[in-house]
């Protein structure tokens, strides 16, 4: 499950809740600051750090964050290159979520679909509102 809570410093109080009912559930923090992204990995809560055109590889893993939110805003997708060497747990962001449909962008999904293909272990999740784009 994806958590992108809205307010800042209540990850204990919703962590808390989920351990009650859900314990076993396998979950992360979205669109944390860094300040609460770092609060919550102290904590030891799950936190996903993103990485895209605009957030680095290399800063990502500095937080320590145990997941990674891969994201393309622009469609440029090469950060996978970069991935292909980190052993972070990873949910890739699908393109629709950015506004980019299928019909328009059929060439960005077959790429990402043949890489993800030939490189089975790399994504971990697909954040979709369609999956049947990643249906295999």
């Amino acid at each position: 499950m994806i958590l992108n809570v809205k307010e800042v410093g209540i990850e204990a109080a919703v962590a808390e809740e989920i351990y009650t009912y859900r314990p076993d559930l396998d979950y992360f923090f979205l669109d944390l600051p860094i300040p609460s992204l770092l609060r919550s990995l102290n904590e030891g809560f799950p936190v996903a750090a993103r990485i895209s055109e605009f957030e680095s590889v290399k800063d990502a893993l500095e937080t320590g964050a145990p997941w990674l939110w891969v994201d393309s805003f622009t469609g440029d997708w090469s950060l996978f290159e970069q991935l292909m060497k980190v052993n972070q747990r990873t949910c890739l962001v699908s393109p629709e979520l950015q506004g980019r449909t299928y019909i328009a962008h059929q060439d960005e999904f077959e790429r990402i679909r043949n890489f993800l293909a030939n490189h089975q272990n790399l994504i971990d999740m697909i954040c979709t509102k369609s999956e049947t784009y990643w249906n295999v």
